[in-house]
């Protein structure tokens, strides 16, 4: 048995992984632990997606936290996450979704547009461009964020925004994966 399947049969670690990114201010101690549940997520016999799904506030955690370039990877293993359930391929999509991700994306980008944080501004449109490449994430991120209620607002800033060229390549690779 090797170390990572001996880690899932003591949940209070990932669960203690999971509390400190939610603490740290590190930036290389958030990515060392985005990278390890990255990691652990994709690992054929992982608990991490059923302990995270439990976790309070985990979505916040991560919208905090996206600038961190490690932290967006884990939000894609996530959205990448299969389950036997009857879900199937889509699992983590389809949680994130249901959760408020697409909804609370679109607000830190709205927000994230009126403060000039343009690094944060990057980070989710480096995002959304690599959700939308995934194929079975992709169909079900795309049907949330084409029925948000923030839709607007977000394309009012892309065509608003000084980082109009990179925000205008975002909308036709939505628009092409659709």
């Amino acid at each position: 048995m090797t170390i990572s399947e001996n880690i899932f049969y003591f949940p209070h670690l990932i669960n203690s992984l999971f509390k400190e990114i939610s603490q740290s201010e590190d930036e290389i101690t958030i990515s060392c632990i985005s990278r390890v549940l990255s990691v652990l997520m994709n690992l054929p016999t992982s608990n991490v997606f059923e302990i995270m799904s439990q976790t309070p506030n985990v979505i916040n955690v991560l919208m905090n936290k996206i600038n961190n370039y490690e932290v967006s990877q884990f939000i894609l293993s996530i959205m990448k996450y299969s389950s036997n359930d009857e879900l199937g391929k889509a699992t983590g999509a389809y949680w994130l979704c249901q959760n408020g991700f697409v909804s609370d994306l679109l607000k830190l980008f709205v927000v994230s547009e009126s403060n000039g944080d343009n690094d944060k501004i990057e980070s989710i449109t480096s995002l959304i461009e690599e959700i939308t490449l995934l194929k079975e994430s992709s169909f079900i991120f795309n049907n949330y964020l084409n029925s948000n209620e923030n839709l607007s607002s977000f394309y009012s800033i892309i065509f608003n925004t000084v980082c109009l060229t990179i925000l205008f390549l975002l909308i036709i690779l939505i628009f092409i994966y659709y």
